[in-house]
């Protein structure tokens, strides 16, 4: 079994990461600073090490600017190159869903945005996003 990394133990009895990362859609739910941020990023190492065309980018980036123009310049070249390649696959994260909200960026903009970049291509992405539960955000605030 894959290592969990900084989830350890807390996952028993949860799909370890090939299988989510297999899905078309993956949320990553846990508490802020438990390391999910780290986690997408590890996963996103061992897609690179895979061959497999992956790219990261925030809510904050996307709901601001779109999603081409939130990916440093070497992955804007690269997620060019997937767009046009109809057979390719690619591995989206998407994360900072707390941070964002905080800094007053609407979630609903970053995935119209998102929605746009990805038109008629979706079935070939599988988006990886990280949030905190709304109830642990609610505790949190109090």
């Amino acid at each position: 079994m894959p290592a969990r990394r900084n989830f350890g133990d807390d996952l028993k009895g949860t799909p370890a990461w090939p299988e989510p990362l297999e899905k078309r859609r993956t949320i990553v739910l846990a508490e802020a600073g438990s390391g999910k941020s780290s986690e997408l990023d590890y996963q996103r190492f061992d897609l690179r090490q895979a061959d497999k065309l992956e790219f990261k980018a925030t809510v904050r980036d996307v709901a601001d600017a779109g999603l081409e123009a939130s990916l440093v310049p070497t992955d804007r070249a690269r997620f060019a190159q997937w767009r046009a390649d109809p057979d390719t696959p690619c591995w989206l994260s998407v994360d900072s869903v707390d941070e964002a909200k905080d800094q007053g960026h609407h979630f609903g903009a970053a995935c119209r945005k998102l929605a746009d970049a990805i038109a008629g291509l979706k079935e070939r992405v599988h988006l990886s996003r990280a949030a905190i539960p709304i109830g642990i955000r609610r505790r949190g605030a109090q």
